[in-house]
């Protein structure tokens, strides 16, 4: 899932994208011995860490970013060639190995592996040794405790809006996502199959829609839609909120009392990637407990590697957006694969609601 999405996030098509991918494979060839093309959500990898990785190896670095879970699968529906690192969310592992767009990496190239928690390698056991685990992170509601009546602590309070909150509300654009929230304000677990849950929940969403101002991401630049107050409330990752509230102190989030759903974002190698060494020692070096702790601060997410968190701030590790306390996680689940059929079923809903 989730992860960071975006300071000036560019959606362009998959066939576009893989466009500039290849042009900028051809026009920078003489300009570094190797070049390591990652698929990755925008702001989601320290510039100075690339920086190092591409000066200790003798590379460049070039990113293709997608805005949602939906872009990114569209991207290598057009194509896959090429891209030798590729960020997956837990919930399209087992179907990107399937699709044979990644590949199991070589454990024996990947000896900082041992710094990582087991439990999020082993979390999604038909996805072990496709993908290494980058960041985990929950989604909740950051809202402006100044522009609203009262604090919203519940799904329910953004998919049946006060008067007050319509038309000020900023949803996300992936049809997964959406489902997941209307399923758990509605008292089910995001993995429901049932048809009659489904239905509830297409009702739910398509009557909330019209009250929706937006359900592209937000910005998080000092100007962003909720910082200037067009925005009251917004669905966002955690670690995002965290950036925003950098610009405001008016800014509150969080994990809603009805549960939300958690993510782990992996690392997984491209099947046709054209440097897949490069790609393990990429992989390796992020993974270094200096340079995983770096990347922990940067993005604001839960770092998987144990030995990154000893080198972190007490700040960072008590803060509760981060690292929700046991508590707080109970009614919270990990979106796990879905059937071809519930597939078509989600995606059938979601093409009604979205724009």
């Amino acid at each position: 899932m989730p992860r960071s999405n975006p300071q000036g996030v560019r959606v362009v098509s998959g066939l576009l994208l893989l466009t500039l991918c290849l042009t900028l494979q051809i026009g920078t060839a003489d300009a570094a011995a190797r070049q390591l093309v990652i698929l990755n959500w925008p702001d989601y990898l320290a510039p100075e860490v690339v920086s190092r990785f591409e000066q200790e190896f003798d590379a460049e670095v070039v990113e293709v970013h997608f805005d949602s879970d939906e872009h990114r699968t569209q991207t290598l529906l057009n194509s896959a060639k090429g891209f030798d690192l590729i960020l997956v969310s837990n919930s399209d592992l087992s179907a990107y190995a399937r699709q044979g767009w990644i590949s199991r990496y070589d454990p024996q190239q990947l000896p900082n592996l041992k710094h990582l928690d087991p439990k999020w390698q082993q979390a999604f056991p038909s996805s072990v040794d496709f993908g290494v685990p980058y960041f985990w992170g929950s989604v909740g509601i950051l809202y402006r405790r100044d522009r609203v009546d009262q604090p919203i602590t519940r799904w329910r309070q953004l998919l049946k809006p006060s008067a007050s909150l319509a038309g000020h509300i900023n949803m996300i654009h992936d049809g997964r996502e959406l489902i997941s929230i209307a399923l758990k304000s509605l008292g089910h677990s995001i993995n429901s199959s049932n048809p009659d849950h489904l239905a509830e929940v297409e009702q739910l969403l398509l009557e909330q829609a019209p009250l929706v101002k937006s359900y592209r991401y937000l910005s998080l630049k000092p100007d962003s839609e909720i910082i200037r107050g067009d925005i009251h409330a917004a669905v966002v990752y955690n670690g995002d909120a965290l950036m925003l509230q950098r610009y405001s102190d008016d800014l509150v989030y969080t994990l809603p009392d009805e549960g939300s759903y958690l993510w782990v974002d992996y690392f997984s190698i491209g099947a046709q990637a054209s440097d897949s060494e490069l790609a393990h020692q990429f992989i390796n070096f992020i993974n270094r407990p200096e340079i995983a702790a770096e990347q922990a601060e940067f993005v604001y997410y839960a770092s998987p590697n144990r030995e990154a968190l000893k080198l972190l701030s007490s700040e960072y590790l008590n803060n509760p957006t981060i690292f929700p306390s046991s508590k707080q996680l109970d009614n919270s689940e990990f979106l796990q694969p879905a059937s071809a059929d519930l597939m078509r079923k989600r995606n059938a809903i979601s093409a009604k609601v979205l724009p």
